[in-house]
């Protein structure tokens, strides 16, 4: 395969996977000396790349910086500062990598940024990279079987049991309602006047029907 070739699959243009072989080598995308070649990995990531497929980019770059293990430290790193501004990682990958803080390195440190933030493994959150919250469906826990179908029948069966006298009078029963009445009776010495409250409150609240 040519390096034009390689640079359409892997979507890296001509310097940079000429000044990056070895990088990308340790990604696993290529592989080769004079006669580069892309391995299968990088295969399906220069096609996802070609078809804008975002989901698979992203898993790709994943699967790539996972089986790294520099690219992983700074995964890690990342993680256990909780987050780092963008100069500062910039500034990490130039120190670990043991690299001069120039332009064309900073320039290589940035694509590693850059594939970083592609991947979806880190996220910029309000001016800072984060490691993002992994999505695994595969490690999802299973949706809880639909069980409403027997819990209807369960339901009706319990429905469908005959009730016991106890149980019969307890549904039927009307719930009791308290009234307080305050009435207020003007002072006098005449206890006719009250007996014959009493009783009329005895007839017609207490006795109703007599």
């Amino acid at each position: 395969m040519t390096l034009d070739g390689l640079v359409n699959i892997v979507g890296i243009n001509r310097y940079r996977i000429s000044a990056n072989h070895k990088f990308l080598a340790e990604l696993g995308l290529i592989s080769g000396g004079r006669k580069k070649s892309a391995t299968t990995l990088g295969k399906n990531l220069g096609r996802a790349l070609e078809h804008e497929q975002e989901n698979d980019i992203r898993s790709l770059w994943q699967e790539a910086i996972r089986g790294n293990e520099e690219m992983s430290k700074l995964i890690t790193a990342i993680r256990l500062q909780r987050g780092k501004s963008p100069e500062d990682l910039l500034s990490h990958i130039l120190y670990v990598a043991d690299q001069k803080n120039n332009t064309d390195n900073r320039a290589r440190a940035r694509t590693i940024s850059n594939i970083l933030m592609v991947s979806g493994l880190i996220e910029d959150q309000d001016g800072q990279l984060k490691v993002a919250e992994p999505i695994d469906k595969e490690n999802e826990a299973p949706e809880p079987p639909d069980n409403s179908s027997e819990a209807v029948t369960d339901e009706t069966d319990d429905q469908e049991e005959p009730l016991d006298e106890e149980q019969t009078t307890a549904q039927l029963n009307i719930p009791t309602i308290a009234i307080n009445i305050q009435l207020q009776i003007p002072e006098t010495e005449n206890a006719d006047v009250y007996e014959n409250l009493f009783k009329a409150l005895r007839k017609h609240l207490l006795n109703p029907d007599e």
